[in-house]
């Protein structure tokens, strides 16, 4: 007599996010006339909730970016645990930008010259004025890309720094600013039959 043993495989397969998580300070972030030193608000404020894991990857946009001598912009992101990195500083030289969005994500070019719309990794070009953020922005160095929060927790106040260092020129980021986040997915169970299909144990018995 023969028996055919069905055997079922319970098997660990990771879930997926489709979208990330945006969060979005609408607030102009501009220099009230001035053109020189932090912006306004200094820091502008994102307050992040609901996220239930850790996070993955996380990109910003600055929307409407004007300035009339882009290199004097030094921009940082802090995170709620302390996490930063310094998103662009000295990018774009003199060339003028009129409302420009700029996404920052890892794994793109670096913001180029002139700055046009588009996606860019996180960007320091030396060689010029260093950079300097007031208090409460966190003394250097800052991190370098935006992996550093990969695996920390995302609820809380995120804190965008602005500053022009130089002065005679001025500009804005008069849409704001967003933060996207990706969370880390938590694993699902799956029942499969067999190793990825039909697993068939026979036993032959003698009659």
């Amino acid at each position: 007599m023969r028996k055919i043993v069905l055997v079922l495989c319970m098997v660990l397969v990771p879930a997926t996010f489709a979208d990330a998580e945006t969060f979005m300070n609408p607030t102009p972030i501009d220099w009230a006339g001035e053109t020189f030193g932090p912006a306004v608000p200094y820091p502008s404020e994102i307050e992040v909730s609901g996220l239930a894991n850790a996070i993955e990857s996380v990109t910003v946009t600055l929307y409407d970016v004007s300035h009339t001598y882009p290199c004097d912009l030094d921009i940082l992101l802090v995170g709620p645990t302390g996490a930063n990195v310094l998103l662009m500083s000295d990018a774009g030289f003199s060339y003028d930008i009129v409302d420009v969005d700029i996404t920052i994500a890892d794994g793109f070019p670096e913001v180029p010259t002139p700055i046009v719309e588009g996606t860019y990794c996180p960007t320091d070009f030396t060689g010029y004025l260093p950079d300097d953020f007031p208090a409460p922005a966190p003394a250097g160095p800052w991190g370098e890309e935006l992996a550093v929060f990969s695996g920390l927790g995302g609820n809380g106040t995120w804190s965008l720094y602005a500053v022009d260092d130089a002065s005679y020129d001025t500009g804005a980021i008069a849409g704001g600013w967003s933060i996207s986040i990706t969370q880390v997915p938590e694993p699902t169970m799956l029942s499969l039959l067999g190793l990825g299909g039909l697993a068939l144990v026979r036993r032959r018995k003698a009659v």
